[in-house]
């Protein structure tokens, strides 16, 4: 049995204690809020044994296993590398840190304290996506060439104000919720990226000092190519509409959520969930494995920090009008050994 500290319980904490739950390995045991009203409504809704205001009381506890850290991104090192430091293992949140030197420091801490670190990218547990990888490792599209996904959502619509777009806490949209489909591009495609070029702009909500449509144009280290875009101006705020189309030298894969269930690809369609459930349940299962199991980290540090950067890059590319290299990112902050393979 593995027992668990939710550490920030804001919107995505139920998702992720809900996973948990349902998760016959582990048991949620704590809820840490500086809010404590919001830890205590986590608690009642899960039936959560305690709660606190202050992480590090949790973190003194010999009984937890690990935690999974929710918070805003500009607390991830400090909660982090003191989470390390007490034997405590980690899923984190996406994206890992707000810049490079505190993502690589994460990295750091965990591999000095020896415990196990895995950075919370969804989007690869997604069923379709999930599809999608299994398509490509069977070679049924051959080598990957081309990606292009559209995730449009209606979150922004009507002056919608949270920390996720404020820079200074999360990084702003292009980083907070663009390492969603860059990680993503970069693990379906089998190839890490190489620059990315942004185009962006504010037309649903202009009053929002943040920019809430984007266009990331991508190009990989093997040459595979990707059009990713993202918007969050949909005039519903739970609505969402996402389509991927992989392209391989030997066939082609699509999805629409107009096609929930459907998977089409050059051999024919397949049968598979919806786009949406239970992605936070195999991810936060994948992490729970991993803990009992070992192995390779289903999504390492090292992957959040490709992301990370590759996030960065895209905020740089929209700011400076010009296409971004990952490598003018890592310079200088990742260890050789991440910096050789980007």
């Amino acid at each position: 049995m593995i027992r668990i500290a939710i550490i920030g319980c804001g919107l995505i904490a139920p998702a992720h204690t809900e996973a948990f739950v349902r998760i016959a390995d582990a048991q949620v045991v704590a809820a840490v809020n500086r809010t404590r009203s919001k830890a205590k409504q986590l608690a009642a809704t899960y039936d959560i044994p305690d709660i606190y205001s202050d992480y590090r009381a949790v973190l003194a506890r010999a009984d937890i296993d690990a935690v999974a850290i929710l918070t805003g991104n500009e607390s991830h090192r400090q909660i982090s590398e003191a989470a390390a430091a007490a034997g405590k293992h980690i899923l984190l949140e996406k994206p890992m840190a707000l810049n490079l030197n505190d993502a690589q420091a994460i990295v750091r801490a965990g591999k000095q304290h020896g415990v196990k670190l895995m950075v919370g990218q969804t989007g690869r547990y997604l069923p379709i996506n999930r599809g999608m990888k299994t398509i490509v490792e069977r070679g049924d599209v051959g080598r990957p060439v081309y990606l292009h996904t559209v995730w449009n959502h209606g979150i922004f619509w009507g002056g919608w104000r949270i920390w996720q777009i404020w820079p200074q806490f999360s990084g702003g949209h292009i980083v907070h919720n663009g390492v969603h489909t860059l990680d993503l591009a970069a693990w379906l495609l089998d190839d890490p990226i190489k620059s990315v070029y942004t185009l962006a702009h504010r037309v649903s909500s202009p009053e929002l000092e943040t920019q809430q449509d984007f266009r990331l144009m991508v190009r990989c280290q093997g040459g595979a190519l990707a059009l990713l875009e993202t918007s969050y101006a949909l005039p519903t705020r739970e609505s969402h509409y996402r389509t991927t189309e992989l392209i391989g030298d030997g066939g082609r894969a699509t999805h629409s959520t107009m096609d929930d269930g459907l998977l089409f690809q050059s051999s024919g369609i397949e049968p598979t969930a919806e786009v949406s459930p239970d992605a936070f349940y195999h991810q936060n299962l994948a992490f729970i494995n991993y803990l009992q199991d070992g192995g390779p980290a289903p999504v390492s540090g090292e992957d959040g920090i490709r992301a990370l950067a590759a996030a960065l890059a895209a905020r740089r590319s929209w700011q400076e009008v010009r296409p971004v290299e990952i490598s003018e990112m890592l310079r200088d902050v990742l260890p050789l050994e991440v910096e050789r393979d980007s």
